[in-house]
């Protein structure tokens, strides 16, 4: 046995100390050759010395401080006994993982690589996050629980307590800092093809106000400082949480309306000229909506006001002297600074927000009914099946064209008989009559793929590629919509107050988890997120000129990692599982293997036709229907395979 386990960490080490490096090294190296990437790495290659040396530098400190206070080697399979809150670790919750993303990155600039930068660093951060939600955070909990203290460099807990200066400096440094960084790399990609102008035709009206800048220019400090102004540990932590989000609603909308706004000319000069200079430094004109000198002076207004109402009317009257100056001084359009502030006020009150989603999932949770026609039962989430598969079809012929109207109509009906027969096969039987299952439409999608692409030319197919992973993001966001009322998908019991109740009786989560009444995670809202901001990414991946595959092996890459996540607080009882984790873990990281390779494969640049034809809305709406009436229509008295959609009890009875 010693032997074994011997063996296991020798295996387990090297496949993180030799395998991966070679395999992000290979995929850097193979991207740069095949120019998936029209842009270049703009920083210097010293200060990617650095950040590598700095890097590996943490991570073996980080690496000691395990072995010696843990006694243990960082190995998931084979973890430390002791829990370790010294060292690095008092300082980052995973410096370990930190340092690899710092070396992976300047290794990137120190060897001049494209796409070391833009796509294998973010995939590594990305990566480590989704290993941690998605396993390590809630394997922690079981096996320590809760920490005895939160590491310097983490969400402060939700506490009364007052809160130390040093706390508020690094809650700052925790929102601005990766704010900054992500900013600055941002404006340094090229404008993406039908960046919008987004002055209206009136705002050149506008008087510019040269002294306005000054105004402007104060959002710095008057950010800056505000997290000092903030008293409790449950006050930093709320700026540090909606601070994260208001630059992530931000980032988010700047790539899915990308829109240009550029500095108006004034006629400044002497220290006006420098000052405007300065602002523009990290800037590009495509980086305009939202007005982050509107998020976060709006934030900033947020945390002088918790001092008391003596400071809340003038923090509230800078923030908009602020906003006013954005568009006098000839930065912003109207619409900017509107995007600021709506993004400011939904990142600050995100436990609201928040709320008010889980409360439109649980609703929709438990609102599974049935209309009958004769032994024809429609079940009342026929709306979503449609128009996960109106809107996705729909979104991909209009990035296609109208001219690919058959090939989408195939390739749609291929991933909805792959879903089923994947589910039938792996799920069914007895107690699931008719499930369906994701990977089963992937390979469904990929086979019809690969068979176009050997009978038609490879540009037309390239196209086709790159949209329906657009629009199958898009399918599978509104799909979970469906999977709301019928319950598939869900998540498990909760830890915490934050979840939805099923009481439904028709639901899964009642009828075959035995979960009903229980708070347990809303993983189909989870899912819905997050297919929604990969679509956006690949959206613009598709109007920056990125090659077909590459477009397609992120669609991988990201659905994989969401979806390990996401299985990390599913509690579906008939899931396999092997090794502690769901087979759709191990799915998932196969996937992301067949993504990395798929995306080194060289081809045609994706060309988006960006037309909405009348023939492309009618083949979507047959196709929403056939979808319809495949995932929301069934016969329940009937005995034969396929013919229900619900749970079938070991009496034969039809609870649902």
């Amino acid at each position: 046995m010693a032997v074994t386990a011997a063996a296991g960490k020798w295996l387990y080490g090297s496949m993180f100390v030799l395998v991966l490096p070679a395999l992000l090294v290979w995929w850097a190296i193979r991207l740069d050759g095949i120019g998936a990437l029209a842009w270049a790495q703009p920083l210097p290659r010293g200060l990617g010395l650095g950040m590598g040396a700095a890097g590996a530098l943490l991570m073996a400190v980080s690496m000691h401080a395990l072995w010696r206070h843990g006694g243990g080697l960082p190995m998931n399979a084979y973890p430390p006994p002791r829990f370790v809150a010294r060292s690095t670790y008092a300082v980052l919750s995973h410096p370990i993982y930190a340092g690899f993303v710092l070396c992976v990155a300047g290794v990137s600039v120190a060897a001049n690589s494209a796409a070391g930068l833009w796509v294998v660093t973010p995939t590594a951060a990305l990566g480590a996050a989704m290993l941690v939600l998605g396993f390590e955070a809630r394997a922690l909990r079981a096996r320590f629980g809760l920490p005895p203290s939160a590491p310097i460099l983490a969400v402060p807990p939700a506490l009364p307590g007052e809160a130390p200066r040093w706390r508020r400096v690094c809650a700052g440094l925790m929102v601005f800092a990766p704010w900054s960084g992500a900013y600055v790399l941002l404006s340094m990609m090229p404008a993406p093809q039908g960046a919008r102008e987004l002055r209206l035709p009136f705002e050149y009206g506008f008087p510019l106000q040269s002294w306005t800048l000054w105004v402007y220019t104060l959002a710095y400090p008057f950010s800056a400082l505000a997290p000092l102004a903030l008293s409790s540990l449950a006050e930093l932590r709320r700026f540090v949480i909606g601070g994260w989000l208001a630059a992530a609603i931000g980032f988010f909308l700047m790539l899915f309306v990308p829109g240009q706004a550029e500095f108006l000319p004034s006629g400044r000069t002497g220290a006006e000229l420098w000052l405007e200079t300065a602002n523009r430094l990290a800037d590009a004109e495509w980086l305009a909506m939202p007005s982050f000198h509107v998020v976060w002076a709006v934030i900033a207004a947020h945390c002088y006001a918790s001092r008391g109402a003596g400071l809340a009317w003038p923090a509230f009257a800078m923030a908009a002297a602020i906003a006013v100056s954005s568009v006098l001084a000839g930065a912003h359009a109207l619409v900017d600074v509107l995007a600021g502030a709506g993004c400011a006020h939904l990142g600050w009150n995100y436990e609201r927000v928040w709320a008010a989603m889980l409360r439109l999932a649980e609703r929709l949770a438990n609102s599974w009914s049935a209309a009958r026609f004769g032994r024809m039962r429609v079940i009342s989430h026929a709306g979503w099946s449609a128009l996960a598969m109106f809107c996705g079809s729909l979104l991909t012929l209009y990035l296609a064209g109208p001219g690919y109207a058959a090939e989408v109509l195939f390739v749609s009906l291929a991933g909805l008989a792959g879903a089923g027969i994947w589910g039938y096969a792996l799920e069914g039987g007895h107690r699931l009559a008719r499930p369906f299952g994701y990977f089963g439409g992937l390979l469904g999608v990929t086979l019809v793929l690969g068979i176009l692409l050997l009978a038609e030319d490879a540009e037309r197919v390239a196209t086709l590629v790159a949209s329906v992973a657009v629009g199958g993001a898009i399918a599978q966001a509104l799909g979970r919509g469906r999977c709301l009322v019928q319950g598939c998908c869900h998540g498990s019991p909760t830890q915490g107050g934050h979840g939805i109740r099923v009481r439904n009786e028709r639901s899964r989560v009642v009828a075959l988890a035995g979960l009903g009444g229980q708070r347990i995670h809303a993983t189909q809202l989870y899912s819905m997120l997050s297919n929604c901001a990969i679509a956006i990414v690949l959206l613009r991946l598709c109007t920056t000129d990125a090659l077909a595959t590459t477009v397609a092996g992120a669609y991988l890459v990201l659905t994989s990692m969401a979806r390990f996540a996401e299985e990390g607080y599913r509690g579906e009882p008939q899931t396999p599982r092997l090794a502690g984790l769901a087979i759709y873990q191990w799915l998932a990281l196969g996937m992301t293997l067949c993504g990395v390779a798929l995306s080194g494969v060289g081809g045609p640049r994706v060309h988006v036709a960006a037309e909405l034809a009348a023939a492309s809305v009618a083949i979507a709406l047959v196709l929403g229907l056939v979808a319809a009436v495949a995932l929301s229509v069934d016969f329940p008295e009937s005995k034969k395979p396929l013919s229900r959609l619900t749970v079938i009890q070991e009496t034969g009875d039809d609870r649902t």
